[in-house]
């Protein structure tokens, strides 16, 4: 997740940190509920945010194809993958 921030959003080190800490994963990802959780783990700012807006974006891709985000951990580099429901 980390590693997708990162490269994605052009996270700095300090906003990766809260992450790694607080163990955000593909699934929890999308589980969190509001930009004021993101705000209440740490980020601050832009880099709530623009996380916000890119889970809002995965969420809104898709509802409107029909498809099912899958998050796969390899080597620790998050990957997301659409299948068909």
């Amino acid at each position: 997740m980390a590693d997708w921030a990162r490269k994605v959003l052009d996270f700095v080190e300090e906003d990766l940190a809260i992450l790694r800490k607080q163990r955000i994963n593909g699934r929890r990802l999308l589980r969190i509920p509001s930009l004021e959780e993101w705000k209440s783990y740490g980020l601050l700012g832009s880099a709530a945010a623009d996380l916000w807006a890119e889970i809002e974006k995965m969420k809104k891709a898709q509802a409107d194809s029909g498809m099912r985000l899958n998050f796969l951990n390899m080597r620790r580099h998050l990957m997301i993958n659409c299948q068909s429901n």
